[in-house]
Order: C-alpha cells, then structure tokens, then sequence
C-alpha cells in the first residue's frame, strides 16, 4: 500500500481466492491519516486475513469501518484494561469528617515482567483477551460493522471510549451469550444488530446503558422466552425484531420498557403464546408482525394496550376471532389474518373500524361468514377470502362495500342466483406490484429513487369457480350466473341502485342550485341593445305574480344574435346613464362592470338576458293595456 496517495479518505481491501495469510499491523496503517472509511473483506471460511490489536490505532479520523471474514489477533504483552468495578467503603457515621481525613486513593495497576517464559496455554489466553481493545482510540467512529468474523464472545473493552458510535452491527458469529454492560462505552449507540447469531437468552444487565437506542435485531438467534426481566429501559426504541427464535412464551408486562416502540416482530418456528397483558406497555405500537402464533380465541386480552395499533399480522392458530377482539385497537387500517386456522369468526368481529382499508383472511378454514359482518367497514379497499372453504355467502353481504378488489377463489363454490349480487370488476382482479421512478428534484439532475406501489388489474385466473352443481363444475361463476342460470336482479339489488340514484341525483340537484346562485349573483341588468349616440333608461319592475308564459326559443335568440351590433354601449351602473362601449366580437366575452364589479358574460347569456329583459317589457305593456281598458 505504499503507493497509495497519503490524503486517501475511502479504502476497500478484498481477498482474492489463493491468497496466502494477510497480517495487517500497525505501520501498515500510518501513512493514511485521513481514513475515513475503511472496508476489508476476506473470502468466505478462510481465516487467513488477520488484524492485530494495536493496527487501526492511527486511524483517528475513522467514521467508518467494516469487517467481514476477519480474524482478530492480539499481543500478550499488551494486558486489557481492569474491568469496572462499584466499591462502596465504609464511611462511617460522619460522612463530612470521612471525605476530609480520608481522601480517596486512585486505584494503581503494576505490571510485573515474567522471570520465566510463558507457558504456551497462558500465551494463547492472553492473545484471546488483549484482541479486545482492537477498537480503543477511534472516538470518532460512527458506523462499525463486524460480519462472519466467528467471534465467540464480545468484552465491554471492544466499545470502551466509543462515544460516537451509533451503528454497530454484529451479524452471523457464533455468539453464545453477551455479558453485562457490554454496550456501556458506546452510550450514543442508536442502532444494534446482533441477528445470525446463538445466543440463549437476555437479561436486562446484557444492554443496560443503552438509553438512545431506537433500532434492535435480535432476530435468528436461540432465545426461548421473553419476560420482564428480559430487557432495559429503552426510552426512544422505535423498532425491535425477534423474529426467527423458539420463543415459546411471552410473559405479562415483558414489553412495559418499551412505551415508544412502534413496530415489533414476533415469532419463528415454534408455538408462540402470549399470556395476558404479553402485550401491554406497547402505547405507540402502531405495526404488530406474529409469526407461528397459538391462540385458542382472539379477545380483547390479546391486544389490550395497543391502541394505537394501525397494522396487525398474524400468521399460526387462531382458531377463533371473538367479538370484541379488535375493540382496543379501533385504528386499525390493515389486518391480515392469513394461514391462522380460522374456523370461525363473530358478527361483531370488525365493529367500529371504520378506517380498516385492507383485511384479508385468505388461507384459512372458515366455512361461513355472518350477514352484515362488513358493514362497518366504510373504508375497505381490498378483502382477500381465497383458499377457504366457503360454499355459500349471505346475498347481499358485499353490498355496502366499494372495495377495489375482493378475492375470492379457491373455494368450492356452490353457483347459484344468490351470488348475483357480486361485481366482476372487483372479484376478478387481483394486487400486482409496481416498481416506479421518483426523479430528483435537483435541477441539475441526479440519481432517482424507485418505489414500490400496488395497482389492482383485472386477471382472468382470479375467477371464482363452480364447484357444485356437478353440471357447472369448472365453470367461472360470472360464466354461469350469465349463460345457464340467468339470474335476474333481487329487490334487495333493484333498492340499492334506486337508492343510489336517488342519492345520485340529490347530490346532482344540490351542484346545479349553488352553480344557478353563482351565476344569480354574478347576473347585471343588461338593456335592451341601443346605438353608440343612445343612452339608456333601465325601466323599472312591476310587481307581479303571474308566471312569464312566453319562453324564448332557439330561433329568437339566432334573430336576437343577428341585430346584435358589433359594437355597443351599456350604461356603467344601475345608477349611471353614462356608456360605455364594448366591442361585441364572435365568441368574445362581455365585460360589464355593475357595483363596482366587473362581470363577464358570454354571448349566449347576453342574448338570453336581452330576451328576457323584452319579455319583460311586453308583459309590462299587457299588463298596462288590461289596466286602461278595466272601467
């Protein structure tokens, strides 16, 4: 590496397979004093990249470094730190007199060189230990990564002084337990990966002092419960994941440290149970993930606590959904129940979730559903009920949705005219998922982001199918109900679309009555149409009763169009003789200024006003000419 630039900030170092042992020391490292990013791999199972514990203490500016496949190497004549200890004297009854007669003495550690050679057993065990201050010197680290390096054990001197850390990941070792306070140098730590693991179980002391925490991966490790005395105080965890452990129990009150949690992830591949109040102390929960759950009956117990809930999944035994089994978390929005065994579900099950937008309970056992079971659901947009083992459904139990997609193959269904009710636009479609490209908004251009979004399409395969009758097995249910049962609509349907007409044309009334008052109030009293060198006297209204019986037809407003100038004057307000001219060109809109207001008017409602300002006139002049004739 001597040819390297001394300014160097960014390293890799990777292994070639057939490379001989790779020994990295101290001086290796000098010449790079503004590394700020160190990374070195080794291939896979080979040991033959080592680090010596004294190598990396050049690197002062280090932000960040990883290490995967490495080995760790230490020197015996470099003795690890004395780990900390809590000593309470004696201070006897005056506590005063005690701190001004008997000062404290600081505690003095003397390292006595050996008269004789060490034995090779003790060589070894002081190669073990003095590999744990590989990391002492780097205060400004902040992301350390430590993959497959086949560390067996961690000491609390590997992070002492590592106040700038906030990402440690210790990911696929071989740890078998972590020791009390081993986090306790690196207090700012925020995120901690200890996934890929073997470790058996947790006891609070393990990662005490981490009081800034906001992520844990505790995932594939050989934990088998989790209780109250399982885990610290963690006053900002937002996330923890203990997926993939045989966790059989989860205790009352384990979570209580946690009230900031938001997402949590439970489960692997045995049973788990949750005992009441397993759950409590979760208030900021809002995403539940539970794998290989046993539930005998899904109650109120279950998620007391959670009100805050907002996606819930469950996957292993819930035999049973009771009443009020979602009653504590009312903010539900998505619930997916899929692969739980499922027989049988309360009425109630779903009441008061108003804001649930996704439910799906496909890939259970439920034989029947209760009529009116979603009718509390206003929200739903997607409802899965594939892969059970329904025959029939109550007729009218989709009717109050408008969900975009409800799926519902893979059942043995019996075709009849009770299944009229269902819409082919939304059973027949299923949830594709769609990758899109967010640009930058740098001006200059720059790398875009892609996310994944959902679209429901329509797909063929995603038809329900007859089971029975035997005539129609096979056969799309759409298919049948259109070709051989020919179903026509029940009452229940032909209410429901009268009812939504009705509410249609409620909606469609109240628009044209706010449109006919805007355009009332915009409306200027136009005269009649005069020459340039005319003025105008607006008449005044008679009061009458009489309905107008003469409405202006399509022909009088073309004849009114064609003794229409092109350019007129009208008066400047209601008050005002004075003109103004306007030029009145083909398709131009009229500006006339009324109360100080300036009001456009398109040709056609000028034609219309003038023609009802002359209705106006000639029912004034009948009314005048009835009035001279009466004796």
């Amino acid at each position: 590496m001597a040819g390297l630039p001394l300014n160097l900030e960014a390293l890799t170092i990777m292994q070639a397979p057939g490379v001989d042992k790779v020994i990295f020391e101290e001086h290796h490292f000098q010449q790079f004093p503004s590394l700020v990013l160190l990374d070195i791999q080794a291939v896979a199972n080979a040991s033959s990249v080592v680090l010596k514990s004294n190598c990396l203490r050049p690197l002062r500016n280090l932000k960040f470094l990883s290490l995967k496949n490495i080995r760790f190497q230490g020197q015996p004549d470099v003795a690890p730190p004395p780990p900390p200890q809590y000593v309470i004297p004696d201070l006897g009854p005056d506590l005063t007199q005690w701190k001004i007669q008997q000062p404290v003495q600081p505690m003095e550690i003397n390292f006595v060189a050996h008269d004789e050679p060490m034995p090779y057993s003790e060589y070894k065990a002081a190669i073990e230990h003095a590999d744990m201050t590989i990391f002492s010197g780097l205060e400004r680290l902040e992301v350390l990564r430590i993959e497959s390096c086949g560390m067996t054990e961690i000491k609390w001197q590997m992070f002492q002084g590592l106040r700038s850390l906030e990402w440690l990941s210790l990911e696929k070792n071989e740890l078998l337990y972590i020791p009390d306070f081993a986090f306790y140098g690196a207090p700012h730590l925020k995120r901690l990966s200890l996934a890929h693991n073997r470790i058996l179980t947790m006891h609070f002391r393990n990662l005490a002092g981490l009081l800034e925490l906001e992520r844990l991966d505790m995932s594939d490790n050989n934990l088998s419960y989790l209780s109250e005395l399982s885990l610290p105080p963690f006053p900002k965890l937002l996330e923890a994941d203990f997926r993939n452990n045989p966790i059989e129990n989860i205790y009352k009150s384990t979570f209580e440290v946690m009230n900031r949690t938001e997402t949590l992830f439970l489960g692997g591949d045995q049973k788990l149970r949750i005992e009441v109040g397993g759950l409590s102390g979760l208030d900021s929960l809002r995403t539940l993930t539970i794998s290989n759950a046993k539930l005998r009956v899904l109650d109120l117990s279950t998620l007391k606590g959670a009100r805050r809930l907002r996606k819930l999944k469950i996957q292993g035994q819930v035999e049973e959904i009771a009443y009020d089994a979602f009653s504590a978390a009312s903010k539900l929005e998505q619930l997916i129940l899929r692969h739980c065994q499922t027989k049988r579900i309360s009425m109630d099950a779903f009441y008061g979730l108003f804001g649930l937008s996704i439910l799906d309970l496909s890939n259970n056992q439920l034989t029947s559903l209760p009529n009116g079971i979603f009718d509390q659901l206003t929200s739903l947009k997607e409802l899965q009920l594939q892969n059970n083992l329904f025959t029939t459904l109550p007729e009218d139990i989709f009717l109050k949705l408008s969900a975009k997609m409800i799926r519902l193959d893979g059942n043995p269904w019996h075709c009849s005219c009770a299944m009229r009710e269902w819409r082919p636009m939304s059973v027949n479609k299923v949830k594709v998922p769609v990758d899109r490209t967010l640009q930058s908004a740098d001006p200059k251009g720059g790398v875009g982001m892609t996310v994944q979004t959902y679209q429901y399409r329509f797909e063929k395969r995603a038809a329900p199918k007859c089971k029975t009758p035997l005539q129609y097995e096979g056969w799309s249910v759409f298919h049948a109900l259109r070709k051989e049962l020919k179903c026509t609509l029940s009452e229940a349907k032909i209410e429901s679309i009268n009812r939504r007409r009705l509410e249609a044309k409620k909606i469609l009334d109240l628009k044209r009555n706010q449109v006919e008052a805007q355009v009332a109030e915009q409306r200027a009293p136009v005269p009649e149409a005069v020459d340039k060198n005319e003025t105008v006297t607006v008449p005044q209204a008679i009061a009458t009763t009489e309905p107008i019986t003469k409405v202006p037809l399509k022909e009088m407003s073309n004849k009114i169009s064609n003794e229409l100038p092109e350019d007129i004057a009208l008066p400047k307000n209601e008050h005002s003789n004075e003109l103004v001219p306007i030029a009145l060109g083909v398709g131009t809109p009229r500006q006339v200024e009324h109360n100080g207001k300036v009001i456009t008017l398109s040709k056609k409602a000028y034609k219309l006003d003038l023609e009802r300002k002359r209705q106006e006139k000639y029912k004034r002049l009948q009314q005048a000419e009835l009035s001279q004739n009466t004796p």
